[in-house]
């Protein structure tokens, strides 16, 4: 590869790229915004948020200091929590470091809660022009096909060694366009099934596609078996259609986010309610609704969904789901009702 690689991705990139509104922007904040919500979340999803997001903290000092439960309202139906809330706490070291200006050193990014490499990378070659790579899973992708490399991706070193070659091709020319040239051409055109080799511009370039191996990259040994979890969920209205609600406290991965009761299947009903009494202090007779399936990241929730309804208002406990931010995993168990 050599300097004509760089210059076939960048023009493929600024012909063909996606219409996402974060590429109508060099803003730090905005591009640090998008880049976050990117992050285990498709493009097309990410864009309503984003606009949304934008509109309600439009500046760093805004975010740094918003209320939790608004910022987790927000966030709502884009997962991994822990992404947003790092994002708050990067927001507050602007400020008190940088005097809520983002910073331009790609040294300082790096050192804000929540960035990592790929993340740095991105935000300081799209903002600021500096040529530093932007190595995340499409771009793995692209460039273990194109090397042919067997290395498995899941070890850091292998990563590192991809940003080392990657930076081998980056120049003060336009690092913005090649590194999201090499993005783009992992999400739209070198796919983990099916790559569209055929109108591929780096496609001479690529070893796999010369082998006829592409399927085989990039090499993953395979990762720990998924933590299966089974729970009872209980769903109770009162007569004003609010629901029982509890704050999660004791799940890192929900942390601060609300849901319906939930405990360990007691594959009983009637053990069922009696639970209900004894957290809560409500008498309810419940029925079995169905069942549901949440898949998070390393585990899985199974839940037996159970409905109740009291014929009460104004009980502790109870909210409507529009006033708080719910885990998104029980939210969707609504649309066992409709």
């Amino acid at each position: 590869m050599n300097q004509t690689f760089e210059n076939k991705v960048i023009s493929w990139y600024h012909a063909n790229k996606r219409d996402l509104p974060w590429r109508h922007t060099t803003n730090p904040y905005y591009i640090w915004v998008s880049e976050i919500m990117l992050q285990q979340t498709q493009a097309e999803r990410v864009k309503a948020y984003y606009k949304r997001f934008i509109e309600l903290f439009p500046t760093i000092a805004d975010l740094a200091t918003a209320e939790e439960a608004v910022l987790l309202k927000a966030w709502e139906g884009l997962g991994y929590y822990s992404r947003v809330r790092n994002l708050q706490k990067a927001a507050i070291q602007i400020v008190e470091l940088h005097g809520g200006v983002f910073p331009d050193k790609f040294e300082d990014v790096l050192a804000l809660t929540g960035i990592g490499s790929y993340t740095a990378g991105a935000i300081c070659s799209i903002a600021f022009g500096i040529p530093k790579p932007a190595v995340d899973g499409n771009v793995l992708r692209v460039m273990t096909r194109v090397l042919a490399d067997e290395r498995d991706i899941n070890q850091l070193s292998t990563k590192r060694a991809i940003e080392e070659e990657v930076a081998e091709h980056l120049s003060a020319k336009d690092p913005s366009g090649f590194n999201q040239g090499l993005i783009e051409l992992g999400a739209t055109i070198c796919t983990p099934r099916n790559p569209k080799c055929e109108i591929c511009p780096i496609a001479g370039e690529c070893l796999a596609k010369q082998l006829d191996t592409q399927s085989h990259y990039p090499v993953k040994i395979k990762k720990v078996k998924r933590q299966e979890l089974y729970f009872d969920t209980v769903i109770i209205q009162d007569s004003v259609n609010n629901y029982l609600l509890s704050d999660i406290h004791e799940d890192t991965l929900l942390q601060n986010m609300w849901r319906f009761p939930q405990t360990e299947s007691l594959d009983d009903v009637e053990a069922l309610e009696r639970w209900i009494f004894e957290c809560y202090q409500i008498k309810v007779s419940l029925q079995h609704v169905g069942n549901a399936k949440h898949v998070f990241s390393h585990r899985t929730w199974h839940m037996q969904v159970y409905y109740g309804r009291i014929e009460q208002a104004g009980n502790k406990n109870f909210y409507s789901l529009d006033e708080v931010p719910m885990a998104n995993a029980h939210r969707n168990l609504l649309t066992l009702f409709e």
